[in-house]
């Protein structure tokens, strides 16, 4: 029987975990999203008084392209995240084949 690829091994279930496991990474997940957001939400903000107060001819065409403002806030803050991760040693396979892919 061949053993599992370092990342992969690390991700194994030692018995009796289950319930906790599963738990403790939905709620980590949870934590995340909810920094995430509120991450995403403040530099929006931010950047829209600042827009507003030093540059009121940007007003109307960023007002146009909130979408893709509030898109490039997230992959920035999400880039941010996967690479703190990696580089704490907290990551999982998905979060370097993420990182990868973003370099």
């Amino acid at each position: 029987m061949r053993s599992l690829p370092l990342p992969l091994a690390n991700w194994r279930l030692r018995s009796g975990d289950g319930w906790a496991f599963g738990a403790r990474v939905i709620f980590e997940l949870i934590e995340d999203i909810a920094k995430l957001t509120l991450i995403v939400a403040s530099l929006y903000f931010v950047f829209g008084a600042y827009v507003r107060s030093e540059q009121p001819a940007w007003v109307k065409p960023l007002g146009k392209r909130r979408l893709t403002i509030i898109s490039v806030l997230v992959l920035a803050a999400s880039a941010v995240k996967v690479s703190e991760d990696v580089l704490d040693g907290e990551s999982g396979l998905i979060d370097r084949i993420i990182l990868l892919f973003i370099h």
